[in-house]
C-alpha cells in the first residue's frame, strides 16, 4: 500500500494501483472495482509503474517523517475505495459491497503495520460504523432507503446505527427538519 500510495503518483493512479495489486482477483472484470474503460485503468497502470520506477521507490514501510507524508495518502486511497463502494459513482447498483469489504481489509491491515496511528483506527472505526448500515441501505429489489426510513426493529441495521438514526429523528423532530 505503501509503494502503491507514493505521493508522486495522481490520486486516481493511486487508487487503481492499490485496488489492482490488493485486491482478489475477479477473472469477470477488472480488479481494481472502479468506474472508467478498462483501457483508461490499464494505461493509469502502467504510467503508475512508470512513474514509481523512475523514481526508484522502494518497496518498504517508510520510516519517520516520510511515514507521516506517506500515511495520508495511503487513508486517503483506502476512504476513496471505501466511498466508491459505499455509494457508486457508476453503473446501476446503489453500493458495491466488495469495495467496501476490499477498503475494510486494507484498513484493518494497515492497523496492523502501524498500531500506533490514531488516523488509522479512527478511519476503521468510521468504516465499520459505515459498513454496520450496509444491509439496510437497499430494498429487496435494489432500491435505495434513506436512514430515516429504516426501521430499526430489523432489515440488517446495528446497534451503532440504531444510535445514529435516533439522534436524526431527534434532530428532525422539534421542527420537522433537519438540523439545528
Amino acid at each position: 500500500m505503501f509503494t502503491a500510495c507514493h505521493p508522486v503518483l495522481a490520486t486516481e493512479a493511486r487508487t487503481a494501483l492499490t485496488l489492482r495489486l490488493a485486491r482478489r482477483p475477479d477473472h469477470r472484470r477488472d480488479r481494481t472495482g472502479l468506474p472508467g474503460a478498462k483501457a483508461t485503468i490499464a494505461q493509469r497502470h502502467r504510467a503508475a509503474k512508470r512513474t514509481l520506477a523512475a523514481a526508484r521507490v522502494p518497496f518498504e514501510v517508510p520510516r519517520g517523517a516520510e511515514l507521516a507524508a506517506r500515511l495520508s495518502s495511503v487513508l486517503e486511497v483506502i476512504y476513496l475505495v471505501f466511498n466508491e463502494g459505499y455509494a457508486a459513482t457508476a453503473g446501476d447498483d446503489w453500493m458495491r459491497p466488495a469495495l467496501c469489504e476490499d477498503a475494510l481489509r486494507l484498513g484493518r491491515i494497515l492497523a496492523e503495520l502501524v498500531p500506533q496511528e490514531p488516523e488509522v483506527h479512527g478511519l476503521v472505526a468510521l468504516m465499520e460504523l459505515q459498513a454496520s448500515r450496509s444491509g439496510a441501505r437497499v430494498g429487496p429489489s435494489g432500491e435505495p432507503i434513506l436512514l430515516l426510513r429504516i426501521r430499526t426493529g430489523g432489515g440488517g441495521i446495528t446497534s451503532s446505527s440504531a444510535a445514529v438514526w435516533r439522534r436524526c429523528k431527534r434532530a428532525e423532530a422539534p421542527g420537522g427538519g433537519y438540523g439545528p
